[in-house]
Order: structure tokens, then sequence, then C-alpha cells
């Protein structure tokens, strides 16, 4: 006898169950997205930190090795950084003009909020100041981390990521 409405068995998802399964899928995404954000931007502030730290130590270096002051500005406006020998700056000539090595740039998403813009070393690798210097940076999701200088020694430590 000849049936007018025959039920196949097809393999193969409902459209029902597709959707609950994209349902699930965006849940997880939504809890997830904002988690990588942070980690992203805690990473970029990490990085652009151990950078920084590098340099003052570079620095630090060269004047304990050659026997002369070495400096490190930090141009916040501008969102680089760079060493130079005070020396080497001359009448008319600015410190960006005498810089030895690489200008770094620091990361967009990364800025200088407080402490000292420019750190002196002296020719035996101390801070020339009598205080330790501090240099924060803050993150675009308002993470910071600060870079200390002890006067004493001239030993760049970076702190930890705080909020």
């Amino acid at each position: 006898m000849y049936r007018l409405f025959t039920q196949r068995s097809q393999p193969g998802f409902t459209l029902i169950e597709m959707m609950i399964v994209i349902i699930i899928i965006a849940i997880i995404f939504s809890f997830a997205v904002p988690q990588l954000a942070r980690f992203t931007g805690r990473k970029k502030l990490s990085v652009e930190a151990a950078k920084l730290a590098e340099v003052l130590d570079v620095a630090r270096s060269y004047a304990s090795t050659e026997r002369v002051p070495y400096a490190v500005m930090i141009d916040a406006a501008a969102k680089e950084y760079f060493y130079y020998r005070p020396s080497d700056v001359i009448e008319g000539r600015t410190p960006q003009q005498c810089h030895r090595g690489t200008l770094y740039k620091i990361d967009t998403s990364v800025r200088v909020t407080t402490g000292t813009t420019t750190v002196l070393f002296t020719k035996q690798g101390r801070l020339s100041a009598s205080n330790d210097s501090t240099i924060t940076l803050a993150g675009a999701l308002g993470q910071r981390i600060d870079i200390v200088v002890n006067y004493r020694t001239g030993k760049v430590t970076e702190g930890t990521i705080y909020s």
C-alpha cells in the first residue's frame, strides 16, 4: 500500500539543535573575550616595561664601563625613549639629536603616567639623584607597572602589574 507521508530516517541535526549549539558557543565567547582583552593588555604593558628596564640597564652598563655619565630620556608625549651621553649634548643640539643606538617607541596602548622623564647614571653606574627614580607605565585597561631605579646601586627592577 502506498503511503502519502513517509517518514525517512536521515542522519543530521535539526535546526533547533544547531541553534542551541550556536547559543552555547556565544555564551562561552561572551566570557572569554573580556578575559582575552585583559590578558593582551597586561602582556603589552609587561613587554614595554621589560624593554624600558633593559634600556635603563644598558645605559647603566655603558656608564660604568666607559666611566662617563649616561642618561635615559623618556618623552611621554612622543611615546619614545632613548639613551645618550650628556657630554654629547652641545650648544644648539637637543638630547634627541645626540641619542646613541635606537630610538625606542612605546606601544600606543601604553602610556607613561608618572615619574622621572630623565634618568641620569653617574660614571660609577649609580643614579645622580639622592633617591630612587620610579617610572610608572599604564595600560589601556587601567593596569599599571612601576620600574624602579635604585639610587645607591643603579639596579633596575620591574614591579608587578597592578590595577
